[in-house]
């Protein structure tokens, strides 16, 4: 999942199994179907601007990238306007630059990709009700640089700033990568594999989700090796992680254990709040805003729950 951001929450997008992704307002009412373009199941989703006003990139099993741009009007049914395929496996996470107007992407190939929103070379929107199926103009984008240096598939990319994208990968590592020129910075280890990171764009501590069930709190500046933090309440394996905007301390986590855990880094021994709103895994965990927490499980639904943060 992934928002545009705002305050108050505005509008998400999800992707899911069925190949399809979709973009929701805050009320949970469905916007816009992304649909005919993946033939298996989406693993990842970023929302993009640039050259596009507004638009999503999503991630697919089928090894391919989707780029959309979104019609003014709502309740169309929207067909990509270009394709990224340069990838020879599982494509599992995308996120996009703090611009909106670049992404990266990772892959079960062992790579990362960036690329660059690229203008559209039509509209790619398709008006549901007309009975009408028109083919859309879909053109394929080349990556802009591949990083390489992970040992196993890639499993979670996380854009940072203009110049920095933190990696985490079944190689058991965290990467730290300069993509000015390409070359990884730093490597940090642990002993189970991480399965999502997400950096705080205020501490500049990066958060990973692991199969141990554990939720680590790393600190790229410092030299001793290791987390500064470790989170255990979960009773499965974690599958993603989110710190919220604005807050240096509170970060949200979604677990196979069908729940969702709120943290206060400051107090690691046990979660602030739990959620158990999932009937089935819990398989992401997203922030839309500060107050707004979406989860996507396989129950097949989407959770929203509202919070304030003092954090």
């Amino acid at each position: 999942m992934a928002s545009w951001g705002g305050n108050p929450p505005g509008s998400f997008v999800s992707g899911s199994y069925d190949g399809i992704a979709r973009v929701w307002k805050a009320d949970g009412s469905l916007e816009f179907v992304l649909g005919g373009g993946h033939t298996q199941a989406i693993k990842s989703v970023a929302c993009v601007k640039g050259v596009l006003e507004k638009g999503v990139v999503s991630a697919g099993k089928d090894q391919v990238i989707m780029l959309w741009a979104l019609p003014e009007k709502a309740n169309t049914q929207v067909t990509p306007v270009a394709a990224c395929r340069e990838h020879t496996g599982s494509v599992d996470s995308v996120s996009a630059d703090p611009s909106g107007s670049r992404f990266a992407s990772a892959s079960w190939d062992k790579t990362i990709k960036l690329w660059e929103v690229a203008a559209p070379s039509g509209t790619g929107v398709q008006t549901t009700g007309s009975g009408k199926k028109r083919k859309a103009n879909v053109s394929d984008l080349s990556s802009k640089l591949t990083l390489e240096g992970h040992s196993e598939a890639v499993s979670s990319v996380d854009w940072v700033e203009s110049t920095v994208i933190v990696s985490g990968g079944k190689d058991h590592t965290i990467r730290e990568w300069d993509v000015t020129n390409g070359m990884c910075t730093r490597v940090m280890h642990h002993k189970a594999v991480i399965q999502g990171c997400h950096t705080s764009r205020r501490s500049g501590h990066i958060a990973t989700a692991h199969g141990d069930k554990n939720v680590c709190v790393w600190d790229p500046r410092r030299d001793a090796p290791g987390p500064v933090t470790k989170l255990v309440s979960h009773k499965g394996w974690v599958s993603g992680v989110g710190w919220a905007p604005g807050s240096d301390y509170l970060l949200a986590s979604a677990s196979f254990d069908n729940t969702v855990l709120f943290w206060d880094t400051r107090s690691p021994k046990e979660a602030l709040h739990t959620l158990c709103t999932h009937d089935d895994k819990a398989l992401c965990v997203a922030w839309n805003g500060p107050g707004m927490v979406v989860s996507g499980g396989a129950d097949s639904v989407l959770r929203t729950s509202m919070l304030q943060s003092s954090a």
